[in-house]
């Protein structure tokens, strides 16, 4: 009895590490993305006005090109990347 109770204390014990494992994970790559898209965001801005147009931008599309177009209406009327919801 003693062995069982202990074996499906282990079962879920190990069930609980691998579900943290997986939200560890999925925040690491987030977080990746969104490292990614703002050093992507950081060199667009930093083109001049010409450079963007020959690329068939303007800065205020800049941030919606690069995130493609996963921008919601978050509440207040502000916009939000999908990595802060």
């Amino acid at each position: 009895m003693m062995s069982m109770l202990l074996g499906q204390m282990a079962g879920d014990l190990w069930r609980a590490l691998v579900g943290l494992a997986a939200a560890v994970e999925g925040f690491a790559v987030r977080l990746l993305n969104e490292w990614r898209y703002r050093s992507e965001i950081h060199k667009l801005q930093g083109l001049s006005d010409r450079q963007l147009s020959d690329i068939g931008l303007n800065r205020s599309r800049i941030e919606d090109a690069v995130r493609g177009g996963r921008h919601q209406v978050a509440q207040r009327g502000r916009l939000r990347s999908s990595f802060h919801q």
